[in-house]
């Protein structure tokens, strides 16, 4: 039985920088393929994931690290002949990601962009920012350190079978693979994150005993195995390139938003179900790096709503006393005064992910 269940956000994955901004010359690509210099600030990530402000700066940084780094200038089939031309799609890669830069700075994020195009049935738009922000996700876990508070936190509730206990199970809205990469640290290899009990939005069957859900999917594409085994030297290698290139041009990416379904279509989604079914007679929840944006609200609220028996929210966050002004919004009748005298604990301490006494 889960005693405990984690719901994670993006500030769950905001590892260590160097707090002053450096800014880079950086050749930039117009929409006529016309090249020029530009100075880009961007946040310098020495470890773990970029917030949402930082995002537009590291978009321009990682088009940079693309331009700057060997591809094949083609595949080839079993007859060795060429099947796709990837100096092509490099190029039209990093024409779109300057497109995704300049309609992220329009808006208040990205978020908000994407949902613009959603909103508008501009579907191929709407598609296409989708693979660029898997990529973007994809390209910023093999240059950077991942999160050394993943591996701290495995390492103090792992079990000697290397297994999350079942009275744990963990909800994230992040699209990143720092859980996948961390158990790589213990288990060694990992063919698919259903290995590790990981399942993302997208997955119809539940093969093993799940543990880790990914509300919003994953930043992958189809076909593809665990990101942590592409990792090497945080550098982005000939073979990885080649493989984000070609994926760009024929697969569609893993990840989705929460207002792409309604919530009764989302409760039809296996995962869902299975996370639901499984948290319900929790009494603890620990909420990390999560605001409960207007976005995530319906989302939230089934889930949180599921919760018959909960007593007590823990909210790890550096504001953590304003983040729990919005937990009310989610809360559903009986979890509310003076039917559940429910404790909310703001932890402002986030060196590490917290671990309740429950526990």
């Amino acid at each position: 039985m889960t005693d405990v269940v984690y719901l994670m956000g993006a500030g769950a994955s905001f590892g260590k920088r160097i707090n002053q901004k450096l800014s880079s010359i950086i050749d930039i690509l117009d929409e006529r393929n016309n090249m020029f210099a530009v100075e880009v600030p961007y946040a310098n990530i020495i470890e773990g994931m970029p917030v949402v402000t930082e995002i537009p700066g590291r978009i321009l940084y990682i088009s940079d690290i693309i331009r700057n780094s060997d591809s094949s200038p083609y595949l080839t089939n079993i007859s060795n002949k060429p099947t796709l031309l990837l100096e092509d799609t490099k190029k039209v890669l990093l024409r779109d990601l300057r497109w995704l830069y300049d309609g992220t700075i329009k808006h208040a994020t990205i978020d908000t962009f994407a949902k613009k195009l959603f909103l508008t049935g501009k579907t191929e738009e709407y598609k296409k920012l989708k693979k660029l922000l898997a990529i973007y996700f994809i390209i910023e876990q093999l240059i950077n350190k991942p999160d050394s508070r993943y591996d701290t936190f495995l390492a103090n509730i792992l079990t000697p079978n290397l297994e999350i206990p079942d009275r744990i199970k963990i909800l994230t809205w992040n699209y990143d693979s720092q859980f996948e990469i961390a158990f790589n640290e213990y288990k060694g290899q990992i063919n698919n994150p259903s290995d590790i009990g990981c399942y993302s939005l997208h997955d119809n069957e539940i093969t093993n005993s799940p543990a880790i859900f990914k509300i919003n999917g994953t930043a992958s594409f189809n076909n593809w195995n665990s990101l942590a085994n592409f990792r090497s030297n945080y550098k982005l290698n000939k073979t990885i390139l080649d493989k984000i290139i070609y994926a760009y041009k024929e697969n569609d990416s893993l990840l989705s938003f929460a207002w792409e379904t309604s919530i009764r279509k989302r409760d039809d989604l296996p995962i869902i179900k299975t996370a639901v079914e499984h948290i319900k007679e929790a009494k603890t929840l620990v909420v990390i790096g999560y605001t409960f944006p207007f976005f995530n609200r319906l989302v939230d609220k089934a889930i949180i709503g599921s919760l018959n028996n909960l007593k007590k929210i823990y909210i790890q966050d550096p504001k953590a006393n304003e983040v729990a002004q919005s937990i009310d919004a989610v809360l559903v009748s009986h979890q509310k005064p003076p039917i559940n005298q429910l404790s909310i604990i703001p932890i402002i301490n986030c060196d590490q992910f917290y671990l309740p006494p429950e526990l």
